[in-house]
């Protein structure tokens, strides 16, 4: 039996949906039989066929393909749009719509908040998968804003900084998130971003064949040797946190490429030139910070000295800081007693770590950063309709690892998985048994792996292993061993529960998971659990001349261990409490994740992984039927083809589909559902005492039954509208043939008045009049010799009636079709050209474009003043092809490129962000001037027309049409010169001073804060060969230590002279007083700085600000 609306195959005798293709079965719920071997078989016989995605029931089993398949383009994207799941192919946009349907209320679901829970091991996709998801939702849900491309960038960000390569995944999540997306009916008005346990001790280690994040590889890639300069990096092998090297050549163009995407991502996000400047001057001090090592003296203290002495210089400089605070910091400690000062000297091991652990918090609390950023730009901008809006809710988090030696890291991470796999099973088995107890519906129970016990033994209290963690974490004398000694003591009987006989100085223990058992190593378990930084440092970097590095340190960390910075709005919650170890903050954040997840409606894709080799066309059966096992997705298969998955009251059911009975009002009680379901005519479904039971399938087959009365009642509405319509019209063309006959009827009257005033005109001018005889003299008249006004005729009678009834139906059509959320375009579009005057625009170009389109005393010639469209059409009509111009709107504030194509000429709105970065409308590119927006759409064709930029258009007389906005100019001082011809190329600015710096290479990012130091302080590593014994590492810290060369000077490129001029170090006896001093708050201190940068030309103040009046 075929579907004509589906594209599926559906055999009635066994019940079995299949591919239309392959005739496969693509929903492991309908097979014949429910085995092992049958269910295995049937995955493999898909993913050999390129087939990836399978339904069990209403969840999706994805299959990593570790390649790009051809299934996700825009046109497959359509396809799903708005379509029951089961007329189409399993793919993962089919669940992408449902959750949008949900939320949003389209078809047979109602608005409610959903969820997107996708789970796997690592290296099974989750990642692309979320990727996949949001691209379709924001695809689907179709804004008139630039907020779509913000929240498809947000991915891209933080994977740079969130991500990295490990054993098992090239691009594995080293923390988790949950993106929140907010929708105002079906348009997307804001996010927000939650994340979860980054993995910092990857920062200062990485076991063999990882790597660290991956900016770190990123700014190595995609900086030009004068950007790497300035921010003070030489060579990635010089670098005791990248232990794996350099990078091949294959990967370095790849890397370039992701960097340039990194720097278009924080532009189009709205990160401001200054912060992305601060970014990665702290990144760069990082990497310094971890040269630093420390030489043993003869009284067992330790110092820095020689060629480590000279990378502290240059983190310092980074950093902005103080050499000698830092210096103290990194080799003792200072404690307070009874008024005095006591000193504490590091030994080695104790030093090493004070500067990992300030490496760490540093790079912990920038990352907070970022997320709190981006939740500031991308929040919705009002909260007055908060209790309207609706979420979708994706969940992106880390997958259960298991490597050759487990820390501390893969135990949270594991515990993460194990309470999603307790969500799913409450979700699928638990909660659906308890409402058929609760019903009085009979079914057959199905057994289940419970993991209860497991998070028992995880998250009881007192006797708990995070619990007993954090009790031996403040302890001033527990250890790692004492710790697996008390776990041994508590849980040797616990079933999930493992003793292991460790080797001395590394003691272990085993816990058995759902998906297998892992061996965990205690080493080192307090100390990250405990996370302690000194106070000292905290103090030092609070003080930083670096803006960013001081705003981070000035805030406060949540309960839920996330940065709080009540400044920025996006933060989670003000509520901060005393300082709680990393493993109570985890279950903090993991209550407050599920209880979100529990108030929304989830829908499940779990990823599975095809080998462990990560390579394509490889499908190891044993592999794969453990993670089934694991996952419990045969219970699953069991439990959804013989259970009711959909289980919504009477009043639910009422409300989504009373339309079926087809009647103004339907009672919201059981008989009103008994006749909705007689009319679909849906069999296999029950009812209980208040709520109806039904197969995941039947919501489906529901929506098509509501999807076909929707169209026909859209052909009833075309009708009537068009007859209502046309008797409208009738109407008035009666009363306008009655009006045309009025007026024809006096008009005909006044012309026969008019023929018999000119025929008694004729008569008197024929006949001589005979004269009377006079009786009396006439009276003497005053003479007056005023004109008369001639009689104004009366106007034409229009037909008011007429025209108002037509503009009525015009815009009560146009009313119920239009559907607009942005206000600020639904004021635009109401007021139209006279909602913004003249003057506003030019206030608005004087403030912020000036600047940079007034050079060389004349406009650029694409530059064109307030013009129409019809102007515009004109200019460009004559032009060849690719001729283009740049106007300023008529309607907003903000300027408009107009393209002429092979066809038509073309309007596109040009964004100006509040970082100073253009883009084009609904685009994905951000760029930092007009000009290099135009050289890349020279190379890039333009949407939907495909068609380059080629010569600007420029003036069609000598009198250009901004001279209106010249006098205005002129008027307030901001320019002083006169107009002068413009510029032939239209493209190329004149080269500014300084233009070969750094900033002007990529993205005209401003110079760190403390350039000249830097580039002094790296000059003086170059000078000397770092010796060997310097970069000796300790076992502990990095197993590839002796890897790490020594940096000469025969290998080293000898640094430009262009730039800033030579300033000492910070710290050292030449260097100026204002280098040395530190802020006396919080905020930045650049007038100690400033005097060098302004004299080199870094942060030149610009013309039309020197020369405006003080206001």
């Amino acid at each position: 039996m075929v579907d004509p609306d589906c594209d599926e195959v559906v055999d009635p005798d066994c019940d079995e949906v299949v591919d239309p293709d392959c005739d496969e079965v693509v929903d492991l719920a309908k097979l014949t039989s429910l085995d092992e071997e049958h269910i295995l078989g049937t995955l493999r016989e898909r993913y050999n066929k390129q087939k990836i995605y399978t339904y069990i029931g209403d969840i999706l089993i994805s299959i990593n393909p570790y390649k790009l398949l051809p299934v996700y383009k825009n046109d497959d994207s359509d396809r799903y749009r708005e379509q029951p799941r089961t007329c189409l192919p399993p793919h993962i946009f089919a669940i992408a719509n449902s959750a949008y349907c949900g939320a949003v209320g389209e078809g047979s679901s109602s608005s409610e908040s959903q969820c997107v829970v996708i789970s796997g091991e690592s290296g099974a996709g989750k990642t692309e998968s979320t990727k996949l998801v949001v691209r379709h939702i924001m695809e689907t849900c179709k804004g008139h804003s630039q907020l779509e491309q913000q929240i498809l960038q947000v991915h891209p960000l933080l994977e740079a900084f969130g991500n990295a390569r490990t054993i098992k995944n090239d691009n594995s999540s080293r923390f988790g998130k949950f993106l929140q997306l907010r929708f105002l009916g079906r348009s997307v008005v804001g996010a927000k971003i939650n994340e979860y346990l980054l993995e910092k001790s990857r920062l200062v280690h990485q076991d063999s064949g990882e790597g660290n994040f991956h900016v770190f590889h990123y700014m190595f890639a995609g900086m030009q040797p004068e950007e790497k300069e300035s921010y003070g990096l030489t060579e990635p092998q010089f670098y005791r946190y990248l232990c794996s090297g350099d990078l091949p050549e294959g990967q370095k163009e790849t890397l370039s490429e992701t960097f340039q995407d990194l720097c278009n991502a924080m532009n189009l996000v709205g990160f401001q030139k200054q912060e992305q400047t601060d970014l990665l001057t702290i990144l760069a001090g990082i990497l310094s910070l971890g040269n630093v090592t420390f030489t043993e003296q003869d009284t067992s203290e330790v110092a820095i000295t020689g060629q480590a002495l000279k990378w502290l210089n240059t983190a310092v400089n980074q950093f902005g800081v103080g050499s000698e605070p830092l210096y103290n910091c990194l080799t003792s400690s200072c404690t307070t007693m009874r008024g005095e000062e006591i000193r504490k000297l590091y030994t080695r091991q104790q030093a090493e770590d004070a500067r990992d652990s300030m490496a760490k918090a540093i790079y912990a609390r920038i990352f907070s950063w970022i997320v709190l950023k981006i939740n500031q730009l991308v929040a919705p901008k009002s909260n007055e309709r908060l209790t309207e809006m609706r979420e979708i809710g994706i969940l992106d988090i880390f997958g259960f690892e298991k490597f050759e030696i487990n820390r501390f890291e893969q135990l949270c991470i594991n515990l993460a998985n194990e309470q999603l796999q307790f969500f799913f099973n409450k979700h699928v088995f638990q909660l659906e048994q308890e409402a058929y107890q609760q019903e009085g519906i009979e079914c057959d129970l199905f057994l289940y792996e419970d993991n209860k016990p497991l998070l028992d033994l995880f998250l009881g209290k007192p006797i708990g292993l995070m619990a007993l963690m954090d009790e031996e974490s403040r302890f001033p004398r527990g250890s790692d061993v004492t710790f697996v000694e008390k776990l041994n003591q508590n849980f040797s009987n616990n079933t999930n529960y493992e003793v292991v006989q460790g080797v001395k100085g590394d003691p272990k223990f085993a816990v058995k998971h759902y998906a297998g058992k892992v061996m965990y190593s205690a080493r080192g378990c307090l100390e990250k659990n405990r996370d302690s930084l000194h106070a000292d440092i905290g103090k030092i970097l609070t003080g930083s001349e670096v803006h960013l590095l001081c705003q981070v340190f000035g805030g406060k960390i949540s309960r839920t261990g996330t940065l709080h910075l009540p400044q920025l709005k996006g933060g989670e919650s003000p509520v901060v409490s005393s300082k709680k170890t990393v493993g109570a903050q985890f279950r903090q954040s993991l209550i407050v994740l599920i209880e979100k997840m529990a108030a929304s409606r989830p829908h499940f894709i779990r990823c599975l992984k095809p080998n462990e080799e990560k390579v394509p066309d490889n499908f190891q059966s044993d592999l794969v039927l453990e993670q089934l096992r694991n996952n419990g997705l045969l219970e699953t298969t069991r439990i959804r083809r013989g259970g009711f998955s959909w289980r919504p009251s009477f009043a639910e059911f009422i409300d989504q589909y009373g339309v079926v009975l087809r009647r103004p009002s339907v009672a919201r009680n059981k008989e009103s559902c008994l006749e909705i379901l007689n009319e679909v005519s849906l069999e296999g479904w029950k009812i209980g005492k208040d709520k109806l039971f039904f197969k995941y399938w039947h919501q489906d087959e529901l929506y098509k039954f509501v999807l076909r009365l929707s169209k026909a009642v859209v052909v009833l509405q075309t009708f009537v509208r068009r007859f209502i319509v046309c008797r409208k019209f009738k109407k008035l063309l009666e009363i306008q043939m009655m009006q045309r006959q009025e007026e024809l009827r006096i008009l005909k009257e006044e012309e026969e008045e008019e023929k018999k005033v000119e025929e008694q005109k004729r008569l008197e001018e024929t006949t001589v009049p005979i004269p009377k005889p006079r009786t009396k003299l006439p009276h003497a008249r005053e003479r007056n010799d005023m004109w008369v006004r001639p009689p104004v005729p009366a106007p034409r009678i229009h037909n008011d009636l007429f025209e108002g009834e037509l503009h009525k139906i015009a815009s009560d059509s146009s009313s119920k079709m239009a559907v607009c959320t942005d206000e600020s375009n639904l004021r635009a579009v109401a007021g139209g050209p006279s909602c913004i005057s003249q003057d506003e625009k030019f206030r608005w170009f004087a403030e912020t474009q000036v600047h940079t389109l007034w050079y060389s005393k004349a406009f650029p010639n694409w530059f064109h003043g307030i013009i129409s469209r019809r102007q515009t059409e004109n200019l460009l009509n004559v032009k060849p092809p690719g001729s283009f111009l740049i106007r300023m709107s008529e309607n907003v504030v903000g300027f408009v490129l107009s393209v002429k194509a092979a066809t038509r000429c073309y309007n596109h709105r040009i964004l100006h962000q509040l970082n100073e970065c253009y883009c084009l409308d609904k685009t994905a590119q951000a760029h930092d001037s007009l000009e290099s927006l135009i050289l890349y759409h020279k190379a890039v064709p333009l949407e939907p027309h495909k068609q380059c930029l080629t010569d600007p258009c420029g003036q069609n007389s000598l009198i250009p049409d901004y001279m209106n906005l010249l006098q205005f100019l002129n008027a307030r001082g901001l320019i002083t010169s006169k107009t002068s011809p413009p510029h032939s190329n239209g493209t190329t600015r004149p080269a500014e001073p300084d233009s070969c710096s750094p900033n002007m290479a990529h993205g005209r990012r401003p110079f760190p804060r403390l350039y000249p130091s830097i580039r002094k302080a790296v000059r003086e590593l170059t000078e000397e060969p770092l010796m060997d014994q310097t970069m000796e590492h300790t076992s502990s810290n990095n197993p590839n230590a002796s890897k790490v060369p020594a940096i000469s000077t025969g290998k080293s490129r000898p640094l430009s002279d262009v730039g800033s001029p030579q300033v000492p170090l910070r710290g050292s006896p030449q260097a100026p007083r204002g280098l040395l001093s530190r802020p006396k708050s919080t905020a930045v201190d650049e007038k100690s700085h400033k005097e060098h940068e302004t004299s080199s030309g870094i942060f030149r103040k610009p013309l039309w600000k020197q020369n405006s009046p003080r206001r």
